[in-house]
């Protein structure tokens, strides 16, 4: 659960705010084999945007703390001082547990009305 590692749910998190969070894009929640397809569009979310901002304030004082693909720089990020270091994990994991919650709901939605549609062309 730490921002050096590239394969964390918290690291993934943070760089789909970073790449999507300034209103260009999409998040893709859809999970593999999943008939359901499910995205996040941060720039219509208040949290999303908030958290967006903040990060983008961090990054912008400090140029070389994200790489390309959004990921932060491990030596970058040690470079910062210890609150902001702890302000990023913590808007991580908020991001990480935001979009699951997005996720999750959708998904439910989806399948009801899925299940629905099913009941109503049956009866």
């Amino acid at each position: 659960m730490s921002l050096f590692d590239k394969g964390s749910d918290v690291s993934e998190s943070l760089r789909k705010l970073v790449l999507g969070g300034g209103g260009q894009d999409v998040i893709d929640l859809t999970e593999e084999g999943s008939p359901f397809i499910i995205d996040h569009n941060p720039s219509s979310c208040a949290e999303c945007t908030g958290w967006y901002k903040e990060v983008r304030a961090i990054g912008e004082a400090h140029r070389d703390l994200f790489d390309q693909e959004g990921f932060v720089k491990g030596p970058s990020l040690s470079a910062l001082g210890i609150e902001q270091q702890q302000r990023l994990q913590e808007i991580a994991q908020l991001v990480e547990s935001h979009l699951k919650k997005v996720h999750d709901d959708e998904l439910a939605r989806k399948q009801r009305e899925a299940s629905e549609s099913d009941q109503f062309r049956w009866s």
